[in-house]
């Protein structure tokens, strides 16, 4: 770095290998984990011209702060094309740095605003275990739009990650399952809970709090192994008097939590509250106090205080139930807002039957194959891997080579055609495509949309939905595209290493996204080829690594016009 008048000592501490550095840098992420702060870091593609900075008569260009030091390991990251005195200035709307900050904020805003009613129930218990000695608490917060934080085995490694970080002690009851299973003990959700029972006994970790917040946003298998673990701990009698732990676990309504406990487990030790009342409602009034002033600056005052009192006395402390209807309200015409206010569907359940009867009779088809791929994809999908799976489905791609970036351009924003049930998360540098929340999941693929004959044909069958993604992967892979590859090449990994060595020009000429694609295909297609089922009779024959050798087999032709699916065994 140039030292125009800069402090020899202020310069050491910020040398690249600074003790004092590392050492902010250490207390900094403990923070961020503790408080579960949503970081992302930004970085400068450009080498600055100190040279014009400073109006020497000579070029000096340097890169100031390089990614290394610019981003925290394990936080998403992202470049923006300029350098270190611009970074963080912007031309407007239309400038490439905003185009690639704004939609994080975005982001970041609205995951804010639906964790609002947990951060509550946090601050409180937190400021309880700050005045009372040896008492150690511990959070999570469930998420349906990340595979790493919906399920129950996530949910159980989070929490003891807090408790030893709070407990040192306690390291003594990880040491034996860790030295038998070594890191496949981290997946192994029996032994885990055997970890946490086995912590929750011993006298040193005091009293102890944990919190799950909105477990509904798991799937519905793990939190009912989660809900079964906890079950079982307070109903085992010679356990009860051996732990001091309290757990609070938050969820909306309606998936039988209750039922789970009521009856089974002592009703001293267990009690179901509903939180659509008191001094939770302050917070959604001011939601819709503040959302209702952003969607009517023309409407008259009597309108605005109409749409406030209406909310407010249906929302019933469901923050979900405001949000859909404000997207709804936005919408309409002034001169319509009280004819929707008079008829405000009672459930989330009525407003997901309301967005789906809404979707134009030409969008049905496509819409209906989007939702089959959210549901059941491995992990959320970009917009542009989406983008190449409309490609291959619905809209017909008949050509025996891939599509290009240019075909696939009108088709990223196929996924509005469902309306709200779907939104984009930006938190992972491409913007992923994710369903607004676990109910519209549960709903789609459940049965009280049976009893609904007009909604039927958006009824989700996981086996159906697999079929779906799994005969795109297969067309995918099927195309000529591919015909370089040599036929000995049979795992994932050594599709994904090969692919490196493609020289051929046209492969200049793909976009990144559909290699992206070709990675999420690698990793997922013999999951979804299992999920099928029944329907997709290839499970018990399939080796999981084989899949180059199968989708060459004398089924392929078949494939490719999308009636290969049925294989006898």
């Amino acid at each position: 770095m140039l030292h125009f008048g800069s402090s020899d000592s202020i310069l050491k501490e910020l040398d690249k290998d600074s003790e004092g550095l590392r050492d902010l840098l250490y207390g900094f992420t403990l923070w961020l984990s503790r408080e579960t702060v949503p970081v992302f870091c930004f970085f400068e593609q450009d080498r600055t011209d100190y040279g014009k900075r400073f109006r020497v008569p000579y070029t000096y260009t340097e890169m100031v702060v390089p990614e290394s030091s610019a981003t925290i390991d394990g936080h998403r990251k992202l470049s923006l094309p300029t350098d270190h005195l611009k970074i963080n200035k912007f031309q407007g709307p239309e400038d490439p740095s905003y185009k690639c900050v704004y939609p994080v904020i975005v982001g970041m805003s609205k995951d804010a605003e639906k964790k609002v009613q947990a951060r509550r129930n946090l601050d409180e218990l937190m400021s309880r275990a700050k005045k009372i000695p040896r008492m150690t608490f511990a959070y999570y917060f469930c998420d349906n739009s990340d595979a790493k934080r919906n399920t129950a085995t996530a949910i159980i490694r989070g929490l003891l990650l807090q408790i030893l970080r709070q407990q040192h002690a306690l390291f003594k009851h990880i040491q034996p399952e860790f030295n038998e299973r070594k890191i496949g003990l981290f997946n192994d959700i029996d032994a885990l809970w055997r970890i946490l029972t086995s912590m929750l006994k011993d006298p040193e970790a005091g009293e102890v709090y944990l919190l799950v917040d909105a477990l509904d946003e798991c799937e519905e298998s793990s939190r009912n192994a989660f809900v079964y673990y906890v079950k079982n701990l307070f109903s085992t009698p010679n356990l009860l008097d051996k732990i001091r732990v309290k757990f609070l676990i938050c969820s909306r309504p309606g998936l039988g939590f209750e039922e789970n406990f009521d009856g089974t487990v002592n009703t001293k030790t267990s009690k179901c509250l509903r939180v659509d009342s008191g001094s939770i409602n302050e917070d959604l009034s001011k939601v819709i106090d503040t959302k209702v002033a952003e969607i009517s600056k023309r409407w008259s005052l009597r309108l605005i205080e109409k749409v406030k009192t209406s909310l407010k006395q249906k929302a019933g402390g469901t923050f979900l139930w405001v949000s859909l209807i404000l997207h709804e309200l936005s919408r309409t015409r002034q001169s319509e807002i009280e004819n929707k206010l008079e008829s405000l569907p009672d459930t989330l359940q009525d407003i997901f039957g309301r967005i789906l009867r809404e979707i134009k009779e030409e969008d049905q088809r496509h819409a209906i194959f989007i939702l089959h791929c959210v549901m059941v994809a491995e992990q959320p999908l970009t917009v542009t891997e989406l983008a190449m799976a409309c490609k291959l489905g619905p809209r017909k791609w008949e050509e025996s080579f891939l599509p290009l970036s240019e075909d696939l351009e009108d088709l990223k924003n196929e996924w509005e055609c469902c309306g709200p049930l779907l939104r984009l998360d930006y938190g992972r540098g491409s913007p992923t495509v994710n369903i607004i929340h676990q109910s519209v999941k549960d709903f789609l693929m459940g049965t009280e949309i049976q009893v609904r004959p007009d909604l039927l044909k958006y009824h989700i069958r996981g086996d159906m939905a697999h079929l779906t993604l799994f005969r795109v992967c297969w067309d995918f892979l099927c195309k000529t595209d591919f015909d370089q590859f040599s036929s000995n090449i049979v795992s994932k990994n050594d599709i994904l290493s090969n692919w490196g060595e493609a020289q051929n020009t046209y492969w200049q000429e793909v976009e990144k996204g559909e290699t992206i694609f070709l990675s999420y295909t690698a990793r997922a297609w013999d999951e979804h080829a299992i999920g099928a089922g029944n329907v997709v009779r290839i499970a018990r024959k399939l080796d999981p690594d084989s899949r180059w050798e199968w989708s060459r087999s004398s089924s392929t032709a078949a494939a490719r016009e999308g009636g290969g699916c049925e294989l006898e065994e």
